[in-house]
């Protein structure tokens, strides 16, 4: 999933007129006619202002990249909206954002919390995807299991002997 608020430098409580702000100031830095090389990366930025600077299309992606925070484990940097993996927090401790070394407000026992959801969510994914082939499997031995029992009876497909 694209992180539109680490792509711009903001963080998810940024205003309108912040992000307005640091999308100039990505544009002047990635354009193509400033000498930077990737074009994708105009795009990106483009793109992640379409979508935060319009107030419906950022509630949907807001709620779309809270869910992915969850299945993930992630945490979102409050200062540049970067997604952040928390290892242990040994005791004393306070995490920091990886980008712009900001403290997270996340403890311990959050993490622990937040690790066992996002495991939660990824094996409910796994058991969907493996229970799906797990049907299909199921159906196909059925099938031929029908086949091949109608060929030992002499019944052909149509019901006729």
């Amino acid at each position: 999933m694209t992180n539109h608020y680490a792509v711009l430098g903001v963080g998810r409580e940024a205003t309108p007129e912040q992000i307005k702000s640091a999308h100039r100031q990505k544009a002047r830095c990635v354009h193509p006619d400033a000498g930077h090389k990737e074009a994708r990366d105009f795009h990106a930025v483009q793109a992640a202002y379409q979508v935060l600077s319009d107030p419906q299309k950022r509630a949907a992606y807001d709620r779309e990249l809270a869910a992915w925070l969850l299945s993930t484990g992630k945490l979102l940097c409050r200062d540049c909206g970067i997604a952040n993996q928390v290892p242990r927090i040994p005791t004393g401790f306070r995490p920091t954002c990886g980008r712009c070394g900001a403290r997270l407000p996340i403890d311990e026992t959050q993490r622990q919390s937040a690790a066992r959801t996002a495991l939660l969510y990824q094996a409910i994914g796994f058991a969907e995807e493996v229970g799906g082939e797990v049907l299909a499997i199921a159906k196909d031995a059925a099938v031929e299991g029908l086949e091949r029992l109608r060929d030992k009876l002499g019944i052909r497909k149509g019901g006729r002997r």
